[in-house]
């Protein structure tokens, strides 16, 4: 249903393959009895049958002449005219006969040598078959194989192209129920051509739901289909319905899909004239679309790389006056993280348009394979750009992240001194109080994108605080603070004594006497301990006084 890649079978005789797979590639050979019994039923039922399909377009080029094909619509169509139904991607097994049983066509199962293409030295290319039955024409995409390798495959791009020139008035797309979730490959890339079709009418998109268990089950898997492939506006542009189709088509499937197109599809009904033109315009459109040169893994990797280096050149002008401001000044930016996710998205645009350059001159189609190509330069670039905006916020919390430690060690110090004491409930508090602080001032700086780098940041801070608070005692500022809160306290009990009280105390001074007539003298003193040395001189020596002589000295120590 999405288009996965096929291998191009070298005989005509395909491999057995799992369920699945089968469905996809299932080919079996003639006329299928049951689809003619269901055009017979449908003749007794009063709709038109037609006879053999024409066939458009083969190798994936005109196969009919206009002139016939107006002449095969005329024959099948009816007089008041006709609707024309398209699919739009690769058949799953038993498509044909559900056309055939809801439309009354007569549309012959998919043969080895009709899906293979390439297979016996024939051209590989898009073969489309066209069948009118009453109100309804019914045009039928079947694109060849590609080998293993190979990127999207012309033809199957030649589908979107048909589709959307042909101005039909229903598409059909096919899907199986549990790829809901795939969003890439060439069913994708055939929506997206017709999310940009213009059109007067309201064109129905009917999703064939293959085992969804309901008509809700279906409903909702396109929905999940659409928003992952990014196309959900495609429910604004066209009549969007969604049918629930077995594994297995039934005739109720087919009366499903019948009323389904009857009530989807515009009222408007075309002559076999119109129509035709219509077809010659969608399989000229076809046509050019398999002329298209696509690109290879290596080259369109190669193209990745070389709009990552042009981005790269913005990447660095957006970041160089930030590296100034937090690495160089050493600054904060408070809103950083939105300033990091404005330089993401406009880096990315970048990339994104350089990309649609390169690519614009080989029509990159949208595919799987080339996705991942594409995906390995955008991913490298996106690399580079969250490393850079990475280191930038790196700086920015460790200049917090130290701010935070020299204001733990300030509110301690304040604490100690005001408190006189540091239990450890009392440093875990200040602890958490630094930390929520630091979280606030952090969290605008990472933004959403920064959660891992926040993490560990604030993990490893949390361990350093409290290894910080643990030996703050011991610290010397600590000390000092416990020191001098201790000689403090020992002076306020002294004062608070009030003695008073009258200490006399009586000195023997050794006195130098120098020879002189004179009264000056002198005292030099020195205390140490609890002895107390006085030493003193005098110039009253007249020549019969020994040299040293004894002197008391009375003192009297008065506290009030």
């Amino acid at each position: 249903g999405f288009g996965a890649p096929h291998a191009r079978p070298t005989t005509t005789t395909l491999p057995p393959l799992p369920d699945r797979a089968r469905q996809r590639r299932a080919v079996r050979g003639g006329q299928d009895i049951m689809a003619r019994a269901g055009a017979l039923l449908l003749a007794l039922l009063g709709l038109a049958s037609a006879g053999p399909a024409a066939k458009l377009m083969s190798g994936g080029k005109m196969s009919i002449k206009p002139a016939e094909l107006q002449a095969s619509l005329e024959e099948g169509c009816a007089a008041s005219g006709s609707r024309v139904v398209c699919t739009v991607n690769a058949a799953l097994p038993g498509r044909a006969k559900l056309l055939n049983e809801a439309f009354g066509v007569s549309l012959p199962e998919a043969t080895a040598l009709a899906l293979g293409g390439g297979a016996n030295g024939e051209e590989e290319g898009l073969e489309v078959l066209v069948a009118a039955a009453g109100e309804t024409v019914v045009v039928e995409g079947r694109p060849g194989f590609r080998a293993a390798g190979e990127s999207l495959s012309a033809a199957e791009a030649g589908l979107g192209a048909l589709a959307k020139a042909s101005d039909a008035d229903g598409l059909l797309v096919e899907l199986l129920a549990e790829e809901v979730a795939g969003k890439g490959g060439p069913l994708r890339s055939n929506l997206a051509q017709l999310a940009g079709a213009k059109s007067g009418k309201k064109i129905a998109l009917i999703f064939l739901v293959r085992g969804a268990a309901s008509a809700e089950a279906a409903d909702a898997a396109v929905k999940q289909y659409l928003q992952a492939a990014g196309l959900a506006s495609l429910a604004g542009t066209y009549n969007v319905k969604a049918l629930a189709i077995g594994d297995a088509p039934s005739t109720t499937d087919a009366e499903a899909l019948r009323e389904c197109v009857a009530g989807a599809c515009a009222a408007e009904l075309g002559d076999a004239g119109a129509i035709a033109a219509r077809l010659l315009a969608g399989s000229a459109a076809a046509e050019a679309a398999e002329k298209v040169v696509l690109p290879g893994f290596e080259e369109v990797q190669a193209m990745g790389d070389l709009a990552a280096a042009k981005a790269s050149a913005l990447l660095d002008k957006e970041l160089h006056p930030w590296r100034i401001q937090c690495e160089k000044k050493a600054k904060v930016v408070k809103n950083f993280g939105e300033v990091a996710e404005g330089i993401k998205a406009k880096c990315l645009a970048a990339y994104t348009n350089i990309m649609a350059q390169l690519t614009a001159s080989v029509d990159l189609p949208e595919d799987a394979a080339l996705e991942a190509a594409y995906a390995v330069g955008k991913d490298r670039f996106e690399t580079d750009i969250a490393d850079g905006l990475r280191r930038l916020q790196a700086v920015q919390l460790m200049q917090l992240a130290g701010k935070a430690e020299r204001e733990l060690q300030k509110q301690l110090l304040v604490a100690l001194r005001k408190e006189g004491n540091m239990p450890r409930d009392r440093q875990a508090a200040l602890v958490r109080t630094v930390l929520y602080d630091f979280a606030a001032a952090a969290k605008p700086v990472v933004g959403a994108g920064g959660a891992e780098l926040y993490d560990g940041t604030y993990t490893a801070l949390e361990e350093r605080l409290g290894q910080v608070a643990a030996r703050f005692m011991e610290s010397p500022k600590a000390q000092l603070v416990t020191q001098s809160r201790v000689e403090k306290n020992a002076k306020r009990q002294k004062a608070a004594k009030g003695e008073r009280s009258i200490k006399p105390r009586l000195d023997i001074v050794s006195m130098l006497n120098f020879p002189g007539t004179g009264s000056i003298e002198g005292f030099g003193a020195y205390q140490a301990g609890a002895l107390n040395f006085i030493m003193g001189f005098m110039d009253s020596n007249a020549g019969d006084e020994p040299l040293f002589v004894i002197q008391p000295k009375f003192h009297f120590d008065v506290s009030l």
